[in-house]
């Protein structure tokens, strides 16, 4: 998620994209919706 120096609107998290990679490429993501974010001590907006 990009964010330019201009931008003031607050971000919001939709979801959380999990990526296992193995020699390197990905071999597995796992997506964990908006609800389980906070789990994971991240806020739901930037």
């Amino acid at each position: 998620m990009a964010r330019t120096a201009l931008s003031r609107t607050p971000l919001s998290r939709i979801s959380l994209v999990v990526l296992r990679v193995e020699d390197g490429a990905v071999a597995e993501v796992t997506v964990f919706g908006a609800d389980l974010v906070p789990a994971f001590g991240l806020p739901l907006t930037l």
